[in-house]
């Protein structure tokens, strides 16, 4: 868990507030993400959390590297 005192807070929710690419026409990598589910809790409720995907439909890199440090890996 992470909260909004630690340093790795505001670069997470920017990387993971970043829009969806649009979809691209070129030729796509051939990999599989790994599902990843993110939760948000607010001292109202609880969200999940959608990673923004680039053109491929897969998961934006950034977000990917923001959640790996985050989670301290």
């Amino acid at each position: 868990m992470i909260t909004a005192k630690e340093t790795a807070f505001a670069p997470l929710i920017s990387a993971l507030s970043r829009p969806d690419e649009p979809k691209t026409g070129a030729v796509c990598p051939a990999y599989a993400d790994l599902s990843q589910l993110v939760l948000a809790r607010t001292d109202e409720s609880s969200y999940q959390v959608s990673i923004p995907t680039d053109g491929c439909g897969h998961y934006q890199r950034p977000a990917l590297d923001a959640l790996n440090r985050a989670r301290g890996n």
